[in-house]
C-alpha cells in the first residue's frame, strides 16, 4: 500500500496533523520529516470514590489478545504466588485468548488465586475494590485504562515500553520494570504488595496525576489550536484578497 509515500505525500497539506504522544511525533519527523503536534486523550469520567489502599487485591481490565500480555502476566504472577499467599488478581475483559489464558493459569495451578470476570458493565466496582492495576501490554498507543486507574487512585505497574513512560512516572505513581522482563514485573508486584504506606503514597499521586488529564485542558488544548489554524486561514485570504 506503500503507506509512508502517502504520508509524505498528503499529510504536509494539511493544516495541522495531530498525534496521541511524544513517541508518536519524535518517529514522524525522524521517519518521515513531518511536524505533527500532540494532543493527548482526557480522562473520560470523574470519580468521586477512590480504591482502598489496604486492599490485597491486583486488578487488570483488557482484552484476551496477543498485544495484552495475559501470557506474560501469568508467567509474573506464579512467579508472585511462590512469594505471597494473600494476594488476589481479578481481570474483567473478554477475548480469543480467554479460554488459552485460564487453561494457563490451571496448568500454573493459579485458579484459585485470579477471577476471570469476564465482560461487565460495572468495572467501577473492581477498581474500587483493589489497590494496584497492572497492564502486561506488549504494545500500546495511548491506554486509556492508566488514567481510568488513576482516577480511581490505583498506582500502575507497566512495561517500560510505548507511551508508558509519558503517563506513569516510575517509582512515583507505579513502577516501569523493563520490557517483557517478567521477573522485574513480579519484583515491581512484591513491592507494592507488601508496602502499604508505599501504595498510599502512589494512589495520591496517581489521584493528583489525574488531574493532568483534565477534560477542562484537553478542550482548551483544542479550542487554542483551532484559534491558530482560523487565524493562519483569514490571513491566508486577506493575502490572496490583496494580490
Amino acid at each position: 500500500w506503500k503507506q509512508e509515500c502517502l504520508l509524505q505525500e498528503y499529510l504536509p497539506k494539511l493544516s495541522r496533523y495531530i498525534v496521541l504522544s511524544d513517541y508518536d511525533k519524535r518517529d514522524y519527523k525522524e521517519k518521515l520529516d513531518i511536524d505533527t503536534e500532540v494532543k493527548i486523550n482526557p480522562r473520560s469520567f470523574v470519580s468521586e470514590q477512590k480504591c482502598d489502599p489496604s486492599q490485597k487485591k491486583f486488578f487488570m481490565a483488557t482484552r484476551f489478545v496477543y498485544a495484552k500480555g495475559l501470557d506474560l502476566m501469568m508467567e509474573s504472577f506464579e512467579e508472585f504466588c511462590k512469594q505471597d499467599s494473600e494476594w488476589q488478581l481479578d481481570i474483567i475483559g473478554s477475548g480469543d485468548l480467554m479460554k488459552e489464558i485460564m487453561a494457563d493459569a490451571k496448568k500454573r495451578n493459579l485458579l484459585d488465586r485470579v477471577n476471570f470476570v469476564g465482560y461487565t458493565n460495572e468495572p467501577e466496582k473492581y477498581y474500587l475494590n483493589s489497590s494496584v492495576f497492572l497492564l502486561p501490554s506488549r504494545w500500546e498507543g495511548w491506554p486509556m485504562v492508566i488514567m481510568e486507574a488513576f482516577e480511581f487512585g490505583l498506582p500502575v505497574i507497566a512495561f517500560h515500553t510505548g507511551a508508558m513512560d509519558l503517563i506513569i512516572d516510575d517509582g512515583k505513581t507505579g513502577f516501569l520494570p523493563e520490557a517483557f522482563d517478567t521477573h522485574k514485573f513480579t519484583e515491581a508486584m512484591l513491592k507494592l504488595a507488601h508496602d502499604e504506606d508505599l501504595r498510599r503514597q502512589m494512589s495520591a499521586n496517581a489521584i493528583v496525576k489525574s488531574a493532568d488529564f483534565n477534560i477542562d485542558k484537553a478542550v482548551d488544548a483544542w479550542n487554542d489550536l483551532f484559534k491558530r489554524v482560523t487565524a493562519k486561514k483569514k490571513g491566508e485570504a486577506n493575502e490572496n484578497q490583496r494580490n
